[in-house]
């Protein structure tokens, strides 16, 4: 009874070889994006038709540059490595990971953070657009948080047709220093966000940004997570199979 409980839940090995072939090969693609030069983080203008950015930009001027190159790593996170995964929809997460020279140092400031992940994620749809292995891709919003974009990726492959391949966006560990982003700090200026000149920090700012701090901490914190889940892996795979 519980072995066809399972049946019904686990993914086959065929399937796992097929997933991982698929995983396999989006990141092969996503390794080969070809660099460009700085541009202004508000000139959009390379962005090709039907690529919108997964991003409410208001104000929509912002200092800062932005470029496209190869992530500076790939890994895939969650339920799927650890074999956790369970059908019927299957969905695969994949950290990709921002290099750290298309960054400055100030990106903590003003979303540029923010923006330059959503841009980097239109990147990469781009790069994978009109690519044989995959059937469609969309912009979609992580925990229906408007100002954390992810990109969802489908097989072209009919066997796939219940997977899905979900796109993260990080930084790089330790870019940023972590006080940067303490609850009593405001990166969100009121001379850039109300058009003010010489303004002071409002209140009204400082309680509806105060939040936005905390996002880059789950970013500084993927490598980590990334870590314990390896390690989670070796004792699960360990102890399965001392139960065997």
């Amino acid at each position: 009874m519980i072995e066809e409980l399972l049946k019904e839940v686990i993914l086959s090995e065929e399937k796992r070889k097929k997933i991982d072939l698929f995983v396999q090969e989006v990141t092969t693609l996503l390794s080969s994006v070809p660099e460009t030069n700085f541009t202004e983080i508000a000139d959009q203008s390379w962005l090709p038709p039907g690529i919108k950015v997964p991003l409410l930009q208001i104000p929509f001027t912002v200092k800062g540059r932005f470029r496209m190159a190869p992530p500076c790593s790939l890994n895939v996170v969650g339920s799927y490595p650890l074999g956790t995964c369970t059908k019927p929809d299957i969905n695969v997460d994949l950290a990709v990971t921002m290099p750290p020279e298309i960054l400055q140092e100030k990106d903590y400031l003003n979303q540029r953070f923010h923006r330059k992940r959503a841009l980097y994620l239109c990147g990469l749809a781009h790069h994978l657009l009109c690519r044989p292995v995959i059937s469609s891709m969309h912009f979609t919003f992580l925990h229906g948080d408007y100002i954390r974009p992810i990109l969802l990726v489908r097989s072209a492959d009919k066997d796939l047709h219940s997977v899905t391949l979900r796109l993260y966006v990080c930084i790089p560990a330790d870019f940023f220093k972590p006080s940067r982003f303490h609850i009593c700090r405001n990166n969100i200026r009121s001379a850039w966000f109300q058009g003010w000149e010489n303004a002071t920090q409002g209140i009204y700012v400082h309680s509806n940004f105060s939040l936005i701090n905390c996002f880059y901490l789950n970013s500084l914190k993927l490598l980590l997570i990334l870590n314990i889940l390896k390690f989670a892996e070796m004792f699960y795979t360990r102890s399965f199979a001392l139960f065997k």
